[in-house]
């Protein structure tokens, strides 16, 4: 029994080895006591079948629990894939709708055929570079930093934003933490600045 114990706990070899161990002192004692019968207490095929079939089922539930973390793992992956599609999903339709507020009334007027004046073409200008910033850098596209980035072009500051993906590898806590960080510091550095060049990258 406490082999069998032991081969349920995973500890085959131990088992193993004091199995043989057993045997190897039940073949010395029976031979030199001479007590009848002695090989069938020191070999008890009964014993040794149970032991035997309860390792080869260990052995084969062994593999299937394997297999069973594999599947958790890739489970794991997919909820995650799936969590970042949605992400993006999210800022997409976010960047949509930011781009169908802006963009929508400027291209009425131009159907319409109305005059620009020069605040106007001012306000044009900004909106591409913004639409360009969406383009570029996507994942800079959140309010904070297209209030900083416009608030510092009206300015005179000529900023360039770029997304190169690199937060892609990153778990979702350490990817926003990063992202907090970095945005927070590119809003306090574009609000310092009264002209010259910035990139963000």
């Amino acid at each position: 029994l406490i082999l069998v114990f032991l081969v349920f706990r995973d500890q085959t070899r131990i088992a193993a080895a004091a199995g043989v161990l057993c045997l190897l002192v039940g073949v010395v004692l029976g031979s030199q006591t001479g007590i009848p019968n002695w090989p069938r207490a020191a070999v008890p095929p009964v014993i040794l079948s149970l032991l035997a079939i309860v390792a080869l089922a260990t052995v084969a539930v062994r593999g299937m629990v394997h297999r069973i973390d594999q599947l958790g793992d890739t489970r794991n992956l997919t909820q995650e894939r799936t969590q970042r599609q949605q992400t993006a999903h999210t800022r997409r339709s976010a960047r949509m709708d930011r781009i169908n507020r802006h963009v929508r009334p400027v291209l009425e007027r131009v159907a319409a055929g109305e005059e620009f004046d020069e605040e106007d073409l001012v306000h044009a200008r900004l909106l591409e570079r913004q639409l360009r910033d969406g383009i570029r850098a996507p994942s800079l596209s959140v309010p904070p930093v297209i209030e900083a980035v416009r608030a510092a072009r009206l300015r005179g500051v000529a900023v360039t934003l770029l997304d190169d993906r690199g937060l892609d590898e990153l778990s979702p806590d350490e990817r926003e933490a990063v992202f907090d960080s970095a945005s927070r510091l590119l809003v306090a550095e574009l609000a310092e600045l009264g002209g010259g060049e910035l990139t963000a990258r």
